[in-house]
């Protein structure tokens, strides 16, 4: 009669024996709970401690996200190949010009309106366009707008949450916190954006499609409080969690 062995399946790394919070807390010296206090950043790191210490994980994810560590990635992600006119945007220029042209919003909302409804009855005895290729080529556009936006203002964002506050992030005045350099231009590309953005209420009526109340309404409310934003004097940041 042949025995039977039983084969001693090993444990898996990341199981590891369990460990009490308080140990965990208590063992790592990777991370200094005085180095982020009460900061968004620091719950974040604090969190990803205890996984790391629980089933060890790689060495390199301590690097990369504790906070001191984790603001600079973000702050060169955000910096990266910015070119010289970025690097030397100053809001008081932008402001100037909106608080200057404020009947360019209003001439556009009036023309705008006019289009939908004017538009739409006219196409109503009309062939709707194909105008495929060229909402794909416009709303390609728009997405590579969006994502090099994204690229400069979303880590500078997080770098602050982790730095400071999020009191700090939320009430420090918009032209002091963010309002001049890459960040500040991509913000102000962000809000002249929504003028433009405009177009694709034509290619809903040109092309017979049903044109809602809340799409109109959205772009007229947007362009409206955008711009109005800007010919203000900012006094928080919390415009940039919308963005």
């Amino acid at each position: 009669m042949i025995s039977e062995q039983k084969t001693k399946i090993p444990r898996k790394p990341w199981k590891t024996k369990s460990t009490s919070t308080s140990q965990l807390l208590n063992s790592s010296p990777i991370i200094n709970k005085q180095d982020f206090g009460s900061s968004v950043g620091g719950v974040f790191a604090w969190l990803l401690q205890l996984l790391i210490a629980k089933y060890s994980l790689p060495h390199f994810f301590v690097l990369i996200y504790c906070p001191n560590k984790m603001a600079e990635t973000l702050k060169a992600i955000a910096n990266f190949g910015i070119t010289d006119f970025e690097r030397d945007f100053q809001f008081e220029g932008a402001h100037g010009w909106v608080s200057s042209h404020w009947n360019v919003p209003v001439v556009a909302i009036i023309t705008y309106l006019l289009f939908c409804f004017k538009g739409s009855k006219e196409m109503a005895l009309r062939a709707p366009f194909d105008l495929k290729i060229e909402l794909t080529v416009w709303n390609g556009f728009l997405s590579l707008f969006s994502t090099m936006g994204m690229l400069r203002t979303v880590p500078f964002l997080l770098a602050r949450l982790i730095e400071g506050t999020y009191r700090e992030s939320v009430c420090t005045e918009a032209t002091v916190s963010y309002g001049t350099g890459p960040v500040g231009f991509w913000t102000y590309m962000f809000i002249l954006s929504k003028l433009p953005e405009l177009i694709d209420t034509v290619f809903i009526v040109l092309r017979k499609k049903r044109l809602i109340f809340l799409h109109w309404y959205h772009h007229v409310t947007v362009v409206s409080e955008n711009l109005h934003t800007v010919s203000v004097v900012l006094q928080s940041s919390l415009n940039l969690f919308f963005l």
